[in-house]
């Protein structure tokens, strides 16, 4: 073995029709195919892989439901969207004044995936949680009332 190595790059425009025309072609010239960036891009590819038996390695779609859509053919390097925010919260825990945590979510799914992950975390940690949705008015904390806020946005790009 020569150590011989090709990188296959195509454009999928962040458009899903687009990747359907394209990751065919990729997957025919490689041994390890991996996927695109984006949640909502990597449900497109994970159904592809399942429908023709192919193993994509994903590296960019972090979005619980992609974790969890095709056993067998997507292999996911990432944290799930769900788990972000628990290192954090770990550390909260650890905090003896027992702050509420403070959400704050944006729209789209990505931010309900890691708002609910992180509701979840925390009442698993014993941590108190309010929920506050894009429009709401964030709190302000006196001496007695600690608290961290912990925002959950969808980027648009």
């Amino acid at each position: 073995m020569r150590g011989d190595v090709d990188l296959v790059v195509a454009d999928d425009e962040s458009d899903p029709r687009t990747l359907k025309a394209v990751l065919p072609g990729v997957a025919a010239r490689c041994d390890v195919l991996l996927g695109p960036y984006s949640t909502h891009l990597m449900k497109t590819a994970g159904q592809l892989a399942a429908d023709e038996g192919w193993l994509l390695w994903n590296h960019g779609g972090s979005g619980d439901d992609v974790e969890a859509a095709h056993p067998g053919h997507v292999v996911s390097v990432l944290t799930p969207t769900s788990r972000y925010s628990e290192p954090f919260l770990r550390h909260l825990a650890d905090d003896h004044d027992r702050a509420t945590l403070w959400i704050v979510r944006g729209t789209g799914s990505f931010g309900r995936q890691v708002a609910a992950g992180a509701e979840r975390i925390a009442a698993r940690l014993g941590i108190a949680t309010v929920r506050l949705g894009p429009e709401d008015e964030l709190p302000s904390a006196g001496p007695s009332q600690p608290w961290h806020l912990f925002f959950c946005r969808q980027l648009r790009g």
